[in-house]
């Protein structure tokens, strides 16, 4: 027997025999790839900040930077810096003028829960006194209510121990959320810094290890997810930027309030899709409610009229076909990606869903072809 066939029978016994072991025991082997999912998920997390953030860093390179006179490696270095400076002026930004304004909102609706209960209270008194039964439930309950409200406290002191454990467990789930990110951030540094040396050491492995016509295919997928995450982001951002233009000047025209960290929430809102529109439109409608009911509604009626302007008219000519993805594809990769990684996953997952769509989509082409022709 040819020696490249009998490799070939063991490469195959030795994957079906991991394949059976793996659905055999499937428990522990899910527990196995979540193991080294959460080991990895630094370095997970570091190429998708470097996919993202080497959109604007070529921007930087190839429009701001292309003229001066200095040396590549300088050139790459300011780059750098320039895309940092401008996310953490965003973050800041953010944090500075939204974040304010959402803890002023929720206190002033907490402070007119209490009315709210009140005036609750009153009208179920006057709709139900000819019921007995209510009634004498309501009496009860306003006679029990400091008996009520010690076995609240009560409560409240044997659950301490139970709200304290939970609290710390949140704080270092956020704090390990945070070292994630900041490794990842750091590895997604050193990843622009030397893109060209890693994309060439990449290509030299590849080249060496597979044949040339499946490092052809690899080489073609790469550049694929590079220009349709290109493509993706840039168009994204630019919507973004519209949309929340649009939305400063409309909502100045109707002297709506809140209007700088509304319009920022929609810009940062919408370069997530589907989500994104949803999370502005409540952020927007409960930031105004608190001042005006009327204007609330007001806003939620402009909300959805530039939604189908920015929908029909605007998404379309600016980010255009760069997704190329139908809609549920589009909703499935914002869940699954919002899942596994959050906000990164949720922007990431749609051009990667978009570039397995297009791949799969030009294999069934070539099998119908082929198909075909053998008819």
């Amino acid at each position: 027997m040819d020696r490249n066939m009998v490799r070939t029978i063991m490469k195959m016994v030795a994957a079906a025999l991991l394949f059976c072991f793996a659905l055999w025991n499937l428990p522990t082997f899910f527990h196995i790839i979540g193991n080294i999912l959460v080991l990895l998920s630094p370095f997970l997390i570091g190429f998708c900040l470097a996919f993202i953030l080497n959109v604007p860093l070529n921007l930087w390179e190839q429009k701001a930077l292309k003229k001066v006179k200095i040396a590549a490696r300088a050139k790459r270095v300011i780059g750098i810096l320039l895309t940092l400076f401008c996310v953490i002026l965003v973050i800041f930004l953010v944090i500075w003028l939204v974040v304010p304004q959402l803890v002023e909102a929720g206190e002033s609706i907490g402070r007119q829960i209490p009315a709210a209960i009140e005036r609750a209270e009153a009208f179920a008194h006057e709709n139900v006194k000819d019921d007995t039964q209510i009634g004498i439930l309501l009496t009860q309950l306003g006679a029990n209510s400091e008996k009520l409200f010690a076995q609240m406290t009560d409560y409240i002191k044997d659950s301490s121990a139970n709200i304290l454990s939970t609290t710390v467990n949140v704080v270092s789930g956020t704090f390990g959320i945070l070292v994630n990110f900041f490794m990842g951030l750091i590895f997604a540094i050193y990843i622009l810094a030397g893109k060209e040396k890693l994309s060439g050491q990449c290509e030299q492995v590849i080249r060496a290890f597979l044949p040339q016509r499946a490092a052809k295919r690899i080489f073609y997928v790469c550049a694929l997810t590079n220009q349709t995450f290109q493509k993706f982001i840039t168009g994204q951002c630019l919507e973004s930027v519209i949309l929340g233009t649009i939305f400063f000047v409309v909502l100045n025209i109707f002297r709506m309030p809140y209007i700088l960290p509304i319009c920022i929430f929609i810009m940062l809102a919408s370069l997530i899709p589907i989500v994104g529109s949803f999370m502005a439109c409540i952020v927007g409608t409960l930031l105004i409610l608190v001042v005006n009911p009327v204007q609330a509604l007001g806003f939620l009626v402009l909300f959805l009229v530039i939604q189908q302007i920015d929908g029909n008219l605007i998404y379309p000519h600016v980010v255009g076909n760069s997704v190329g993805l139908p809609s549920i594809w589009v909703f499935a990769a914002v869940l699954i990606g919002g899942k596994l990684f959050g906000v990164v996953g949720m922007i990431v997952f749609i051009p990667l869903c978009s570039v397995i769509y297009v791949l799969f989509r030009s294999e069934v082409k070539k099998r119908l072809q082929k198909k075909e022709k053998q008819i």
